[in-house]
């Protein structure tokens, strides 16, 4: 609109920020559950957890109190990391009281202002559109592509680890896996992993650097079948597709296949472990030859 000299009405910081939080995390529309009570809110004073949960199960939307959870922890803002906490406002934009969710009282009086609700409302529509493609009963869908932040959030995690987690890491009986499958070989910053895959339904995992078969996250994987983890399994061709993964769905692991093994880094070898799983159904054929071609 600036660019065609539109007239834009004037928001606050305040009002920039809510914005922005939508546009970062929500619009993507990859799960309902954010959109919808941010829905409710603005077209009621407040809502009840029970009215919530009764809106989403009609949305066949899946529910857990790990969800619910999750889900109020990213409005209070503690999901993330501060300097997007900053970027957000740096206060609770849904308040949860007796089992009441309401806005803050300065995004309560924000939405009076007949321009900016209209942003406000603008936005959802477009995150509702763009989930009319996602399957709202499960957190992933095969295919589509995710980035570590937004895996974070589906899966509930009480913090943005988006930083910290590079090739995986087991929370709250979860274990996504994040693979970059082709390494540069002229990049020297680039540790040569020995990721691979055995067919379009199988696959040789290789941990990061300086792990061993007794180390606690790899006997978290190793045994994931007997503790119930459940284990996502999320690809790049390479790094140049920037910072989202497809989604290749669960692996089951094998436990016998766990070995130690090493790479060579910076001058130094270093011990990993690897292990082979099985998908829980073939790759598509265009997705599975677009990862595996140089």
């Amino acid at each position: 609109l600036l660019k065609m000299k539109e007239y834009i009405a004037p928001i606050t910081d305040y009002e920039k920020s809510v914005l922005s939080l939508i546009g970062k995390d929500f619009l993507s529309g990859k799960r309902i559950h954010e959109i919808l009570l941010l829905k409710l809110l603005a077209e009621n004073e407040s809502i009840s957890e029970q009215d919530y949960i009764a809106a989403l199960q009609k949305e066949n939307a899946y529910i857990t109190e790990d969800t619910i959870a999750g889900i109020e922890t990213v409005f209070s803002l503690q999901f993330f990391v501060d300097v997007d906490k900053k970027k957000f406002g740096q206060k609770p934009v849904i308040i949860k009281t007796s089992s009441q969710y309401r806005f803050n009282d300065e995004l309560e009086l924000s939405l009076q202002d007949a321009n900016f609700k209209q942003y406000f409302m603008d936005l959802l529509a477009c995150a509702f559109i763009k989930n009319a493609s996602y399957h709202n009963d499960e957190p992933f869908k095969l295919y589509e592509k995710y980035s570590r932040r937004e895996v974070c959030r589906l899966l509930d995690w009480d913090k943005n680890e988006e930083g910290t987690i590079n090739g995986g890491r087991p929370r709250n009986g979860d274990f996504p896996i994040f693979v970059n499958y082709h390494k540069n070989d002229d990049n020297d910053t680039e540790t040569k992993y020995m990721d691979e895959f055995l067919a379009n339904d199988a696959f040789r995992w290789c941990s990061t650097k300086n792990r061993y078969i007794k180390s606690k996250e790899m006997q978290v994987l190793i045994n994931s079948v007997a503790n119930g983890t459940n284990v996502y399994l999320f690809v790049k061709k390479d790094n140049g597709e920037g910072k989202d993964f497809y989604y290749l769905g669960r692996g089951t692991v094998n436990p016998t296949s766990a070995k130690e093994d090493k790479v060579f880094d910076k001058g130094a070898y270093h011990p990993v472990v690897t292990m082979e799983m099985v998908l829980e159904q073939p790759i598509q054929y265009d997705i599975y030859h677009y990862l595996v071609e140089e």
